[in-house]
């Protein structure tokens, strides 16, 4: 594959990137924990750089029965590993945790796959997961998920897909992963703010998650 690495760290060697290239033939793993979903990822060490995820992109719906990997590339803004990795620096920058991106790759030609190279988070487990294990450390972890929630709806920026498997908490921290499609919303905030709610609801139904997860996902005004 004649494959392209753009956006990455200037500190970045060249032997890093010869590393990188050679990871993104190895076949990934899927993603496990509940509410996993189709993300498919390499857990790798890069010399120059530690411990790493990295994420292939791959499609979901009927579609994924003859053509999982591949994207028609429209032009290099709207390379899908691109746009996630612009959109983990924009809301790191408000003070929202989320993974650190270290570079984003993609095919050359017409049509491309892409990927997105992630400083690795230790010992993460999803909220989806942690609410079952230990519900009383879920529930204090929701209180920092809301908080960064609002400061996703304050700037109007729109998740798309978040719901307790795409939380992490981590030492006591906590993440808000898998920024993929993430956009720009247009509308109201307060148009905004329901949608967060009913993704949040409806995922907590279609997993039989507990519904006080709901209860908690309470976005009002400070």
């Amino acid at each position: 594959m004649n494959i392209k690495i753009s956006g990455y760290h200037a500190d970045l060697k060249e032997s890093d990137l010869k590393q990188l290239i050679k990871c993104f033939s190895i076949s990934p793993v899927k993603a496990v924990g509940t509410l996993g979903g189709r993300a498919a990822i390499l857990q790798t060490k890069i010399n120059g750089l530690g411990p790493v995820i990295i994420k292939y992109y791959q499609r979901g719906g009927l579609i994924r029965h003859w053509n999982r990997h591949w994207y028609l590339n429209t032009g290099h803004r709207r390379i899908r590993s691109r746009i996630e990795y612009e959109m983990l620096l924009k809301v790191r920058t408000l003070g929202i945790n989320a993974p650190m991106p270290i570079a984003y790759a993609f095919t050359s030609g017409y049509f491309y796959r892409a990927f997105l190279v992630l400083e690795q988070i230790t010992n993460l487990i999803t909220l989806a997961d942690l609410c079952r294990q230990k519900p009383v450390q879920a529930g204090a972890a929701m209180i920092s998920a809301v908080q960064q929630t609002k400061s996703l709806i304050k700037n109007k920026i729109w998740h798309v897909d978040l719901h307790p498997g795409n939380i992490g908490v981590s030492h006591q921290r906590v993440y808000l992963l898998d920024f993929d499609k993430g956009q720009y919303f247009k509308g109201s905030t307060n148009c905004l703010k329901q949608k967060y709610i009913q993704r949040w609801e409806r995922a907590i139904q279609k997993y039989d998650l507990p519904s006080w997860l709901a209860d908690y996902f309470t976005i009002e005004e400070d």
